[in-house]
């Protein structure tokens, strides 16, 4: 839903707690917090939508793919694993005119590295500079254990590019490919998940009922997240429509999550034209 960004990023900062909540089971996302910072750039693109040029053409985004491992190979991914899940992700954003092709692949065996502590620790950030590749046009992806950081996943947004060039990318838990042992993450969605997250989505339960949520028109108040495919899930019944359970923004189970609506096209169509074209 949306009235003006510049609330919808308040609402979001307040709810801040939520956003390492479950995700299927005892896995969390790690999109972060908005800043003061945030809250300007976001307040102007939204007030001046007009002086960004969105971009309309179909964009293919070349992707820098990292595999970490610890010592005895775990969190290993073959070749076709990585072809596999970027198939899923390109399957996942076929209606919005984004596109992925893979431009480079990488392996790094160090199980301190693969073991992270969190996404902002004095380590990561040095590994997450070291692997960077391309400008902002480039997606880097990272497979590592995450969840000894008590994640699945992390993005940075868009805008943080200009100030930090090097962190821009997206980790995320290796065994959340398609296939994966996770009984509820297993076709590999969190990934498009993430990576909406790089191309400025918030998630769809930001804010409360009364708030601006994630600042799109077309996506119902949310108050809370979801969990495995709750049909009829209504967090704000006195408002119009029902919760987004199967939009990819949600947290709900991989077999539930299947669109985007074209308020989030449009509004990753508008990210990318200010920020990454």
């Amino acid at each position: 839903m949306q009235v003006r960004l510049a609330f919808a990023v308040s609402a979001l900062v307040a709810a801040a707690p939520t956003l390492a909540a479950t995700l299927g089971g005892n896995l969390g996302c790690g999109a972060p917090s908005l800043t003061s910072e945030d809250h300007a750039e976001l307040q102007a693109l939204s007030m001046f939508p007009s002086a960004v040029e969105a971009e309309r053409g179909p964009v293919s985004i070349p992707v820098y793919w990292n595999t970490l491992t610890d010592n005895s190979g775990q969190g290993n991914l073959t070749a076709s694993q990585i072809q596999e899940w970027m198939s899923v992700v390109n399957k996942g954003y076929a209606k919005t005119g984004f596109s992925f092709r893979l431009a480079g692949t990488r392996y790094l065996q160090d199980s301190a590295q693969f073991n992270t502590k969190g996404v902002d620790t004095a380590a990561t950030v040095r590994l997450r500079d070291s692997l960077h590749v391309g400008n902002q046009r480039t997606l880097n992806i990272v497979t590592l254990n995450m969840l000894s950081a008590g994640y699945v996943g992390y993005a940075t947004y868009p805008w943080v590019y200009r100030s930090e060039p090097r962190q821009d990318g997206v980790l995320i838990h290796y065994d959340l490919r398609p296939g994966s042992t996770d009984p509820n993450n297993n076709l590999g969605h969190v990934l498009i998940h993430e990576i909406g997250h790089w191309l400025g989505l918030l998630h769809v339960f930001s804010g409360s009922c009364d708030g601006d949520g994630d600042g799109v028109a077309d996506t119902p108040p949310q108050k809370t997240l979801s969990r495995g495919c709750p049909t009829g899930k209504d967090s704000c019944p006195n408002r119009p429509g029902l919760d987004s359970i199967h939009n990819y923004l949600d947290y709900s189970d991989d077999v539930c999550l299947r669109e985007f609506t074209p308020g989030q096209v449009a509004r990753m169509k508008q990210f990318y034209g200010a920020y990454r074209a």
